[in-house]
């Protein structure tokens, strides 16, 4: 074949594929890919979702979205996600196969707000995505990568609010899309329940979600030189979904700075009492009535920087309550 040739099948191709990304660009299209992305995240999810613009590219293939929204099933909720936009890289050869696949999501700057309901559901798991008819769903997500987002959320009981920011996170979906594997940084946050109030200054969580049950293979929270870790599961499909061991650790001075009380406050500064409090145990049943019970310990303690000992008790925290002994 002659160079002419070569260059001519070249420019015809440059041409078509112009074309073709012209005709792509043009609004009817647009229309119709925007429609069928949101049918086909909404049988991906298991969750209502609505598109403002799409825009597709061929080469390389990439779809982006503008105003991308997961909504929530209450009237009044929040959205569960909302993100200005999100690139998804795909596989421009699944476009003739049975189940469409996306090679990576990636969304900069979304907010996501979960809302706990007073039955202690959360969204993402209330039901299968649909299935083709040889059991593979129609959409297989291989990554999702969460760039500087937000996190908020709202609970009953002990916890009222969790808030996190400046996240990195990452989802790897396994081919069935009904089970995940999670990675999860934040270097700033904040923590609110009943009569305390702390920043974060890190969570980490490295998780594996299944239909209705989550697997916590390790999940760490620091707020400056507290740090509390959990391991354990979650099973929303249970009465009692949380079975979760605790290990914190918490300097003296934080515990007074949080107290209730200003007495109690006034207690530790007069006392001049430093240290660490320990405590090692589980929680388990149902928000918003949780038990949280095991040993606390103060394993070095000081009284006016004077080492009087060691002081050590079975906690217990239900419906309420706590109470110490031993």
């Amino acid at each position: 074949m002659s160079k002419k040739w070569v260059l001519s099948i070249i420019i015809v191709l440059v041409v078509l594929g112009v074309s073709a990304q012209m005709i792509l660009q043009n609004s009817f299209f647009s229309e119709k890919i925007r429609q069928f992305a949101e049918v086909a995240l909404e049988e991906a999810l298991g969750e209502a979702v609505s598109i403002e613009k799409v825009r597709l590219r061929l080469f390389p293939s990439s779809l982006k979205l503008t105003g991308f929204s997961i909504h929530s099933h209450g009237p009044d909720a929040p959205d569960i996600l909302f993100a200005k936009e999100v690139q998804i890289s795909f596989s421009p050869e699944s476009l003739f196969t049975e189940a469409f696949v996306v090679r990576a999501v990636e969304i900069r700057s979304p907010v996501v707000t979960l809302t706990l309901s007073p039955e202690g559901a959360l969204p993402f798991f209330k039901k299968d995505p649909k299935k083709t008819e040889n059991g593979t769903p129609p959409v297989i997500i291989r990554a999702v990568r969460i760039h500087d987002g937000q996190f908020l959320f709202k609970g009953e009981g002990f916890i009222k609010e969790v808030s996190l920011s400046e996240i990195i996170c990452e989802i790897n979906p396994n081919l069935k899309m009904n089970e995940f594997e999670i990675g999860w940084v934040s270097k700033k946050g904040r923590f609110l329940s009943e009569g305390m109030t702390r920043d974060l200054s890190e969570v980490e969580a490295e998780l594996y979600v299944q239909s209705g049950k989550v697997l916590v293979k390790n999940a760490v929270v620091a707020a400056g030189e507290a740090r509390f870790r959990a391991e354990g599961v979650v099973d929303f499909e249970k009465q009692d979904p949380f079975d979760l061991r605790l290990d914190l650790h918490v300097p003296i001075e934080i515990i007074a700075d949080s107290a209730l009380s200003p007495a109690v406050k006034e207690f530790f500064t007069a006392k001049g009492m430093t240290g660490e409090m320990t405590f090692a145990g589980a929680l388990t049943g149902a928000f918003p009535s949780v038990k949280v019970e095991g040993k606390l310990a103060f394993p070095k303690f000081l009284l006016a920087n004077q080492e009087v000992g060691s002081l050590e008790a079975d906690l217990l925290y239900h419906e309420n309550r706590l109470s110490l002994s031993g």
